[in-house]
């Protein structure tokens, strides 16, 4: 099982490339995922079967500064990983953020909870989703641990696993109540 790991330089990217032995991990300069073509051709290069998809601006203050900015790495960046993953037949974990959510429910966040952005950077994270699941992924998931890389870790791994492993993406919420 080849897995790759988009964001290997982030604090999240070098987590995972330290317990999931073997993974391809990704990064600027090398492929820079608003480079669709760029995206493309580490995908076609490596062949994975799950692309954990961890890179993006996380910078909530640097969002807000420059929401384009970030809409392009967080939505358009995303777009690139899935349409390329669903070229090549890899399921994608997407990696996303609390801040889709506006902190109201009072409980931990599931996949079935209402989203409402409350900036710039929950927006763009945001955006990333429908734009993963229009280039041919589906399904959403979520997971709230006090060990969060080892959760997205076992997603990833477990992800081709399944005999009946559907070509879809895995969507990864950081929830918090």
């Amino acid at each position: 099982m080849q897995i790759m790991i988009t964001g290997a330089n982030g604090q999240l990217g070098q987590a995972l490339l330290r317990i999931l032995p073997g993974a391809v991990g990704l990064a600027r300069p090398a492929v820079d995922i608003t480079d669709a073509d760029a995206v493309e051709r580490a995908v076609a290069a490596h062949r994975p079967d799950v692309i954990v998809h961890a890179a993006a601006m996380t910078d909530v203050d640097g969002a807000a500064r420059d929401p384009d900015l970030a809409y392009r790495i967080n939505g358009l960046g995303t777009q690139a990983v899935a349409l390329a993953a669903a070229r090549h037949g890899a399921v994608v974990a997407y990696v996303s953020s609390n801040e889709v959510f506006d902190g109201q429910a009072g409980r931990p966040y599931t996949e079935f909870d209402p989203v409402r952005a409350i900036n710039p950077y929950g927006a763009s994270k945001l955006a990333g989703e429908p734009r993963g699941s229009r280039a041919g992924a589906a399904g959403t998931s979520s997971t709230a641990s006090s060990n969060w890389p080892t959760s997205v870790a076992a997603y990833a791994w477990s992800a081709t696993r399944s005999p009946t492993r559907p070509l879809s993406t895995t969507w990864l919420t950081r929830s918090r109540a």
